[in-house]
């Protein structure tokens, strides 16, 4: 864990972007993998790569939220959840976290709708 934080946080600091799963496989309900329908619940830690970003850097970090249908052939983003380092840090954990999960299921949702833009697999 810490080998890809410490990777990330360079990668971060040379202008690179991640792209961060945050489903937690191992929540109630779920059977070791990622949801094949629908949003999993999120796991709060990847939060921590901002808060590392943050106190190495001075600079906030944003998390964009997506989603992609299989079915629909629909892949959307929403806006941005920038870090607060005024928040403490267990408060702020829960709120990207369960700022993302919510932009996620609208995403979904939406993703169903013909105003979303088709790709190909």
């Amino acid at each position: 864990m810490m080998t890809t934080m410490r990777l990330s946080l360079k990668a971060l600091e040379g202008g690179d972007n991640l792209l961060i799963f945050p489903e937690n496989t191992g929540a109630e309900g779920e059977i070791g993998h990622y949801h094949l329908d629908g949003v999993g619940k999120l796991y709060d830690g990847f939060v921590l790569t901002a808060q590392l970003y943050y106190k190495h850097t001075g600079k906030r970090l944003t998390f964009i939220s997506m989603i992609i249908r299989r079915d629909t052939k629909r892949m959307l983003f929403g806006p941005g959840i920038t870090y607060d380092p005024e928040n403490g840090s267990k408060e702020e954990r829960t709120r990207i976290s369960e700022e993302a999960y919510k932009e996620m299921i609208r995403l979904y949702e939406k993703a169903s709708s013909a105003s979303a833009r088709k790709f190909s697999f």
